[in-house]
């Protein structure tokens, strides 16, 4: 939960940014499509009218199919998230052997990753500084 008048300090991790940061997902690095497995994927709006229409689906059925609702810290504000295959590793149920089948349409998640913006606290003070991470 936020707090009032809490400053948050917007800046980059010098670390990663220094020489510049590049990445490419394909079959040839030694992580293609692990970040596939598993993930607490949320879906924006955009996210869903994207994925429903390059699967040529309406509405209803892509979040029948595809989507399940979570209710977390603020139950007026539910999240819609996407289902996983059921397996014991969680795909996406996009998740090919050649990559991503709706890759074009992919949701925001994948595309920002590996960057993402997190917040942490410091410990003694509670003060929030927001990185970009990796």
């Amino acid at each position: 939960m936020a707090r009032e008048n809490e400053q948050i300090v917007y800046g980059t991790r010098s670390d990663i940014t220094a020489g510049g940061f590049f990445f490419a997902c394909h079959p040839g690095v030694s992580c293609f499509t692990k970040c596939c497995r598993n993930p607490d994927m949320y879906l924006y709006p955009y996210d869903m009218i994207r994925l429903k229409h390059r699967l040529d689906m309406d509405s209803d059925a892509f979040l029948e199919k595809y989507t399940y609702t979570a209710v977390r810290d603020n139950p007026y504000f539910p999240h819609v998230m996407l289902k996983m295959a059921e397996s014991a590793q969680k795909p996406c149920p996009f998740l090919t052997a050649q990559g991503c089948a709706v890759y074009e349409a992919r949701p925001f998640s994948c595309r920002a990753y590996p960057v993402e913006p997190a917040l942490s606290r410091d410990g003694r003070s509670g003060n929030a500084d927001r990185y970009y991470i990796v």
